[in-house]
């Protein structure tokens, strides 16, 4: 090599300590750049809608699953759904990555997802009975095993010395009995009807499928453990798993243990390579971890057709969804049904009752299974869900029940070195509860891994180690970086919404004289759940909130009582409710309706959108089609809409706006429709102008500048009023609702019921705050009072100080008891 060609010496390779993220324009992001650091609890804050989800999940989640999936091979890639690169200059230094996000409630799990299948807990169930179950027959109480030729050998040698004992089998049923036949294969003797008697002396057509064929005779202490064991082993064999070892005695017994042959008493011994009760020969599966799963085979097949609704009352496996051979299974008499009944804290209690009758053996080969256990259970109960049955279905769980579940789990993996992304781990907890979610991020970070959390709690960004604070506003107005930092920085920044909100004192809402209720309606008798004969008034014409921690019977109230209960009275016929859990209803005779608005996605079809939730695109394809352009070229409102095949909708991408490339073993690529440049629509139809604005223009305004574009249309404007008075008159008309945010999602239903009422309605809100930036909270208040101010009734489940210091009348919880109700303490 020449002198003037030496090679560089390299830098030391240093560690990699924060994601780059470089010219972001996902969504609503403006040209973002950032860096966060790895290893530390870094929180995402800002107005909803401002861009959060759009950074955490659909740009750095996004990445993590799509890097990940590259890392396979060309096979393997070929059967998973491909994820598109998110739309940036550069992303790098992005670990392997999880999310648990808001999208994640309980309408998107199965029948058979429960408590402990979200946490694991039932995975280690299974295992540590799999492992320690002992099958005892219920029947008649023997206990099931299946047996090996070593026992076989020990029972013979246990044997009083000097005793005859004999080693057979039946033959089976479904082969050749004759004598013949068996002479043929080495067996020279036979027991049948209390004799022992030679095969040669029987006659040819003697069926010996009710006689014992005799493989060997011999004397206790004198044969050898191998000739035994060979003997055992041939029985075994001939006999398809089964053979009977008969000990010669002279103690009377009853028939079924005691046999006389010759003359001469014997002792039976039955055994089984199978798993069946020696007693009443019952059969059983062995206790494997599928037999303890109700979707590999475990299931009971009294209860697999029934609707979720029903299966609690299934009178075969009490709710567990076992089969009868798992329900045989026990350790020291608890069986795993008992645990499945149980509440996670009972649940832990009884496992620590099952591992303190161990036998050291027992304890030995458990133990890495029960410390898993103990572990699982402990994170769900420090978590606040100690109250949970592990068996409670998951549709039965709010989001954030869901979401902490999901939590424990990820920590019960002991993950390490990967990024973790969550969406409001507090939604739901009463403030005194936050800490305890705080306690299991940190676990996270402890294991190594890097957490990243979309919250507005204001203890979650106190306790964060970096904060991004995104805005200033809410769609077009968001999508910057207002601040990065540490939260006491972020208190100081003026510009930034959130931290305003940190800086101030109470953010709750004031100077709003309470309601007064001009009705009530009166649940009496309510038995659900942990609410015991319990009464509770709800004022109608007010906000009712309703608060207590977590496991007080909130959505047990709300969701299952009071819900079911006005159904049944506006739908006798069509309600779908089998179980009534109160006695009586009283008042609310004036409401003629029930909306209930939750968290579930509004819809998973692309061609949903703000404008035909609020009902507004109907009235807008009308107008298309009362002008002179349309009139004249003979187009009716069907063929202003992109969804009819029969109307104007371009042929080429069928309405959607994109054409979908399939690059094989690459992601597919998305691009705009060249036959219609992403409008949707052909363009004769494009040619129609309403003051100078096509269809695909109208779709493509703010429903702020539409308000002012249809200033003549009261109708029509009033619609698009409402958005604004919500705080969503940023949004685009024709924005798909799959990418609107949790809060922005449930505004828009607000809307749309704002706009369709058809008289007084109790509207039944289920965390409503979840997702909700302080400031958001404030517009949300005003929503309900323009639902309040047109006669309708609202009841929300909701732990957020700010909205209970806006509630005409507060219900308080705890324990399944009713603690307080009248107006809030602030």
């Amino acid at each position: 090599m020449n002198a003037g060609l030496e090679a560089p010496e390299l830098p030391a390779r240093c560690a990699i300590r924060q994601i780059e993220l470089r010219g972001v324009r996902v969504h609503n992001l403006k040209q973002i750049d950032l860096d966060l650091p790895l290893g530390k609890l870094v929180v995402l804050s800002g107005v909803s809608g401002s861009g959060k989800s759009s950074l955490a999940f659909d740009t750095i989640f996004a990445e993590g699953q799509r890097r990940y999936i590259e890392s396979f091979s060309t096979s393997a890639r070929q059967y998973l759904e491909r994820i598109e690169r998110p739309n940036a200059d550069r992303i790098a230094h992005v670990p392997p990555a999880f999310a648990i996000r808001t999208g994640l409630s309980s309408r998107t799990f199965s029948s058979q997802a429960n408590v402990g299948s979200l946490s694991e807990i039932d995975l280690s169930l299974r295992r540590l009975f799999a492992r320690l179950g002992q099958v005892v027959c219920p029947d008649c109480g023997c206990e099931v095993r299946a047996h090996s030729v070593g026992e076989v050998v020990a029972a013979a040698e246990a044997s009083k010395p000097g005793s005859r004992f004999q080693v057979c089998f039946r033959p089976t049923s479904d082969g050749p009995n004759s004598p013949s036949i068996w002479l043929a294969r080495g067996y020279s003797r036979a027991i049948s009807e209390g004799r022992s008697q030679s095969l040669e002396s029987l006659p040819a057509d003697f069926d010996l499928q009710a006689a014992w064929i005799v493989v060997d005779r011999l004397v206790a202490g004198r044969a050898t453990e191998q000739r035994i064991a060979e003997s055992a082993e041939a029985a075994l064999r001939e006999g398809n798993g089964r053979c009977l070892l008969l000990v010669e005695t002279v103690e009377s017994g009853s028939a079924e243990s005691n046999l006389i042959v010759d003359d001469r008493r014997w002792q039976i011994h039955h055994f089984s390579r199978h798993w069946e009760c020696s007693s009443c020969h019952r059969q059983f599966l062995p206790p494997e971890p599928r037999l303890f799963d109700p979707t590999l085979g475990g299931g009971c097949d009294a209860c697999r057709e029934l609707p979720l609704s029903q299966v609690l009352a299934c009178r075969d496996c009490r709710g567990t969804k076992l089969r009868p051979e798992a329900r045989a299974v026990q350790i020291h008499g608890h069986h795993l049904e008992d645990v499945l009944r149980s509440s996670v804290d009972a649940a832990r209690k009884i496992v620590r009752e099952i591992t303190s009758g161990l036998t050291t053996t027992e304890w030995s080969i458990s133990q890495r299974i029960r410390q898993d256990l103990d572990h699982r259970l402990a994170l769900v109960s420090g978590l606040g869900l100690g109250h949970l049955t592990v068996m409670r279905s998951a549709r039965t769980l709010t989001g954030g029940q869901v979401r902490r579940l999901m939590l424990a789990s990820a920590i019960g993996s002991r993950l390490t070195g990967t990024l973790c992304l969550i969406d409001e781990p507090s939604a739901g907890l009463d403030p005194s509860e936050m800490q305890l979610v705080l306690d299991a991020l940190r676990q996270l970070l402890n294991l190594r891994n890097s957490v990243i959390v979309v919250d507005h709690a204001p203890q979650i960004i106190q306790a964060a180690d970096y904060v991004v604070d995104l805005g200033p506003g809410a769609g077009p107005q968001g999508g910057s970086i207002v601040f990065t930092g540490t939260p006491d920085q972020l208190t100081r920044i003026d510009e930034s919404a959130t931290g305003r909100a940190l800086r101030a004192a109470s953010c709750r809402v004031t100077g709003r004289a309470p309601r007064r209720a001009t009705e009530w309606l009166t649940l009496t008798g309510i038995e659900h759940r942990n609410l015991r004969d319990l009464t509770v008034r709800f004022p109608l014409g007010c906000l009712c909130v309703v608060s207590g921690p977590g496991g007080s019977g909130k959505s047990s109230l709300v969701m299952e009582a009071l819900v079911p209960a006005l159904r049944s009275r506006f739908d006798p016929a069509g309600s779908s409710e089998t179980a009534l859990c109160w006695k009586s209803v009283a008042g609310g005779d004036s409401l003629v309706d029930l909306a209930v608005v939750d968290r579930s996605p509004l819809t998973r079809s692309s061609r949903s959108n703000a404008a035909t939730w609020i009902e507004v695109f109907d009235e807008i394809r009308d107008v298309f089609a009362l002008t002179a352009d349309a009139r004249q070229r003979g187009f009716a409102s069907q063929h202003f809409s992109f969804n009819a095949a029969q109307g104007g909708r371009c042929r080429a991408c069928r309405g959607t706006g994109v054409l979908r490339h399939d690059l094989q073993f690459l992601p597919d690529v998305n691009l705009a429709c060249p036959e219609c440049s992403g409008t949707r629509y052909r363009r004769e139809i494009l040619d129609v102008k309403y003051k100078g604005r096509s269809i695909a223009d109208v779709l493509s305004m703010s429903a702020a500048e539409a308000a002012t574009f249809f200033r003549n249309h009261p109708r029509l404007q009033a619609r698009l009023q409402m958005l604004k008075q919500i705080g969503l008159e940023y949004l685009v008309l024709g924005q798909p609702t799959e990418t609107l945010s949790g809060g922005e999602a449930q505004r828009l239903r607000l809307a749309a019921r704002l706009t369709s009422s058809r008289g007084p309605t109790m509207i039944v809100c289920d965390e409503a705050t979840v997702g909700l930036h302080p400031a958001d909270v404030s517009r949300l208040v005003g929503c309900f009072d323009e639902l309040l101010g047109i006669g309708h009734s609202i009841v929300v489940v909701d732990n957020s100080p700010d909205l209970r210091s806006a509630a005409d009348h507060v219900i308080d919880l705890d324990g399944g008891r009713l603690m307080r109700e009248g107006l809030a303490k602030v």
